[in-house]
């Protein structure tokens, strides 16, 4: 691969005799699964390079089933217990020893970085949108992290930049041997022509899980309507959800709560035919393994555009489109059901049926995330025969394709023009922008189409910049009102214009 971070020659030959390599990531599970392309990735860069990532000690185990990866340094926060500045003066000594020519920060600990900086680590690379933290890096890579055409992997990779602009985000990342497999079928008694569906009923902070009474009546239509057999996996805060799951069902799961190691959880997923749960450590572990995945997701704010299974088979089950709140898990504990209760029985059962028995699903992930995840606002300030019909044609393409889908506008006349043949109008004077955020939060939108104009003005920026603030992610603006083919040729514009953004 080229290696393009400096047009000095000195510095690009010090770049390629790299030989050793440092990767922060210090968090938790999910979030360390979705760092193992980034890792491929920079042995791809450095294959002589020795890799060491530093990791808390339970991530350890999984972190070594990456061929990839070197060693794994048990974090310093959690091997050392003591003060801030005899911590920081410990890793800078620690640091030093190491002697690593290059550390990544895909995850900004801040601790990490400033020891990196005063160790006097000479190439260090983290997102320039961190400002506390960004002077310290050598290397300030922009991270759009409101951009839907990336996948977190994907943001991850974003890091290499300087250095490769080519990732490979379709390898196989951990390394199951037989002998494990083994010794987990030995342990929880799976014979070989056993067909497995593993269900993970814990999520995520910024996730919400499914109605346990229905994951106890999915399991027993599993057991009674196919030949799968279903193992029900969890730890820690899991358990009480799991107790009421296998307290409700009358075909008994085999449960294996706080039975698992790391190892073991990794080896019982690849063992699996299919994967059920919501988007989290375990679920990103099945896709790493390219386990086929059922992904439950219920909330506005969890997208599959960046935490979606990742170059796997897997089926979205996402219905939150009637929910009337803001959606931001982070700020807000949510306990309404609007997310949760239009999630039936049956739409799991047909999609884990689906996923087991088909060989690529789906095609164009990217467009299938925008599908189930995406909402569309179309903008019309004016009304004419031209612009009625592109604007029912556009909506029609969008509706035939399941993409939620409105009419904004701010002119009186439109709203009831469209009114008229259309459901979903909103409207309100533009000097209303706060009402106009309100609405575009709770809606959830992804995407702003203008059809009446092609300048962007400041109007629609102050109302992309009030919902970020309230949602994180604003909507993209886009201005044209070209005609497209099909449903494909619309998304790749829309993706084309996110990318523009940046």
């Amino acid at each position: 691969m080229d290696i393009f971070i400096s047009k000095d020659e000195k510095e690009e030959i010090r770049l390629k005799q790299v030989k050793h390599v440092g990767v922060v990531r210090t968090d938790v599970l999910g979030d360390i699964v979705l760092t193992l392309p980034m890792l491929s990735n920079i042995k791809g860069i450095w294959p002589d390079a020795r890799l060491s990532v530093f990791a808390q000690e339970f991530a350890g185990p999984l972190l070594y089933l990456n061929k990839d990866v070197d060693t794994v340094i048990v974090d310093y926060k959690q091997r050392y217990r003591m003060s801030f500045p005899l911590l920081l003066r410990k890793m800078v000594e620690k640091l030093k020893q190491l002697k690593l020519d290059i550390v990544f920060f895909p995850y900004c600990d801040p601790i990490y970085v400033f020891a990196a900086y005063l160790a006097g680590i000479e190439c260090r690379v983290g997102d320039k949108k961190k400002v506390c933290l960004s002077p310290l890096f050598t290397h300030k890579i922009p991270i759009v992290w409101h951009n839907f055409t990336r996948h977190e992997s994907e943001q991850q990779c974003q890091l290499l930049n300087p250095f490769s602009r080519s990732w490979d985000m379709e390898g196989n990342y951990l390394t199951v041997s037989e002998e494990l497999k083994t010794g987990v079928m030995k342990k929880f008694n799976i014979k070989k022509s056993d067909s497995i569906i593993l269900v993970h009923p814990g999520f995520g902070k910024g996730n919400r899980g499914w109605d346990a009474l229905k994951y106890a009546e999915f399991i027993d239509k599993i057991h009674n309507e196919t030949p799968y057999k279903v193992m029900i996996t969890g730890s820690g805060s899991d358990k009480l959800a799991i107790d009421v799951i296998c307290q409700h069902c009358r075909t008994a799961p085999i449960n294996v709560c706080n039975k698992t190691t790391l190892t073991n959880l990794v080896a019982l997923i690849a063992l699996s035919k299919v994967m059920v749960g919501a988007e989290t450590g375990p679920v990103h572990i099945a896709s790493m393994l390219k386990t086929a995945i059922v992904s439950i997701s219920p909330t506005k704010y969890t997208k599959s555009f960046r935490w979606g299974p990742l170059n796997t088979n897997h089926v979205i089950i996402k219905k939150n489109t009637s929910c009337p709140l803001e959606c931001h898990m982070y700020k807000r504990e949510c306990k309404e059901m609007h997310c949760i209760d239009p999630i039936d029985i049956e739409s799991v059962f047909l999609a884990t049926q689906f996923i087991g028995k088909k060989k690529t699903f789906p095609i164009l992930p990217k467009h299938y995330w925008f599908k189930t995840n995406g909402t569309v606002a179309i903008h019309v300030d004016e009304y004419n025969a031209k612009l009625s019909t592109h604007l029912n044609q556009l909506q029609t393409l969008l509706k035939e394709s399941s993409i939620n889908t409105y009419v904004t506008t701010s002119s009186k006349k439109v709203e009831k023009e469209c009114s008229h043949y259309m459901e979903h109008v909103f409207y309100a004077p533009k000097y209303n922008v706060l009402k106009w955020i309100e609405w575009f939060a709770k809606k959830d939108v992804t995407v702003w189409h203008f059809l009446s104009r092609k300048e962007e003005s400041l109007w629609e920026k102050s109302i992309q910049k009030g919902v970020a603030l309230r949602v994180d992610l604003e909507p993209l603006c886009v201005y044209f009102n070209d005609t497209y083919e099909d449903i494909r040729s619309l998304i790749d514009i829309y993706f084309e214009k996110a990318n523009q953004r940046e």
